[in-house]
C-alpha cells in the first residue's frame, strides 16, 4: 500500500509538472524583459567566491576602522513586519536590522543605501538546480548583456 501511495503521489508530481498555459491564459500578461546579462560556464579550474562575504564581528577582520562594500557588516533582521494586505498583489516589509554589535565601527548616514544579501532554501536551490539539470558545484560568471551595461559600464 505504502508502493502504491509513493507511486501515486510521485504521478500527481510528475502531472502538476507538466502544466501547459494556452496563448488565452496569457492574455494581459507582459512579456518577460530582455535578458540583461549572459552566463558563462567555467571548467572545473576556476574556484568559486566564497558567499557571503563579511562578518557579524563588531569591527572590520582588516583592522579598518569602518565597514565597507569590500568588507560589509552582516546585520541579522530583528524585525520583519508585512505593511499591505494578506490579499495584496504585493509585498511591502518594514524590515528593521540588528546592527548594535557594530555600531562602532559604522559610519552609517541618510541617504546611505544597503545591501541585501538574502539566503535560500538549501533544498529548494537543490530541487531547481535537479530540475533543470544544473550542477550545483559548477561555476559560472555573469556578464552584462551587449547593451545592457549602466552608464556605459563594459
Amino acid at each position: 500500500a505504502a508502493a502504491a501511495a509513493a507511486t501515486a503521489a510521485a504521478t500527481s508530481v510528475a502531472a502538476a509538472a507538466a502544466v501547459t498555459v494556452t496563448e488565452a491564459e496569457l492574455q494581459g500578461v507582459p512579456a518577460l524583459p530582455a535578458c540583461r546579462a549572459t552566463v558563462t560556464w567555467c571548467d572545473s579550474s576556476v574556484v568559486p567566491a566564497v558567499y557571503p562575504i563579511g562578518i557579524s564581528a563588531p569591527a572590520p577582520a582588516s583592522g579598518a576602522a569602518a565597514f565597507t562594500p569590500e568588507e560589509p557588516f552582516l546585520a541579522s533582521i530583528s524585525t520583519s513586519q508585512l505593511m499591505t494586505a494578506a490579499d495584496s498583489d504585493r509585498r511591502v516589509l518594514h524590515v528593521e536590522f540588528d546592527v548594535s554589535a557594530a555600531a562602532a565601527a559604522m559610519d552609517f548616514q541618510p541617504g546611505d543605501s544597503l545591501g541585501v544579501l538574502p539566503v535560500n532554501d538549501p533544498a529548494m536551490v537543490a530541487g531547481v538546480a535537479e530540475r533543470l539539470g544544473l550542477d550545483l558545484a559548477a561555476a559560472f560568471m555573469l556578464q552584462w548583456a551587449e547593451g545592457q551595461a549602466p552608464g556605459g559600464a563594459p
